[in-house]
């Protein structure tokens, strides 16, 4: 027995993918869009590792029509658009690119935040106004401390929403 993984790929390159040894069309999966990766270390987990993110992408582009550093670059935009003193949901970032279903998209995207200053996804909250557990730069308590300098009372690690949410036109 053998463990596998099935990633979506790109329509207009799969036959240059499929080797019948370690990558094969997708079991059980659409052969025009899906391999199937053997998890047996025949193939580099580095390269497993980018064709899985790979897969990601393509997933997330199908529910907004952005896919990949573009997709990530529309939200890092967005996040210099909120004005001082308020806050956003990941949520409302999504609904912004389009789709409120990416939020955990948005999510990952600012785990990767390149500059914090630049692009203050502190502003960032989940639907209940809570911060976030792990917020990249500093933790929770670094979070809490960015929106207190910009205004933003913190109370028991949540914001009111009702106060501070930014309720664009």
């Amino acid at each position: 027995m053998v463990e596998i993984i099935d990633l979506r790929y790109q329509k207009e390159k799969i036959e240059t993918i499929l080797n019948n040894t370690k990558i094969f069309p997708g079991y059980h999966m659409n052969k025009k869009s899906w391999i199937t990766i053997k998890l047996d270390e025949s193939l580099d987990t580095t390269d497993i590792f980018k064709l899985i993110d790979n897969s990601y992408q393509l997933s997330i582009g199908n529910k907004c029509g952005i896919i990949g550093e573009r997709l990530s670059q529309k939200v890092y935009e967005y996040l210099t658009t909120i004005p001082e003193g308020k806050v956003v949901t990941y949520k409302q970032v999504a609904e912004n690119l389009g789709n409120k279903g990416l939020a955990r998209v948005v999510g990952n995207i600012l785990h990767k935040n390149p500059d914090g200053d630049k692009y203050p996804c502190y502003k960032v909250l989940n639907s209940k106004g809570e911060l976030a557990e792990a917020f990249v730069f500093g933790g929770k308590e670094n979070q809490k401390e960015r929106l207190e300098k910009d205004g933003i009372k913190v109370n028991n690690n949540k914001v009111d929403l009702n106060l501070y949410q930014w309720k664009e036109r």
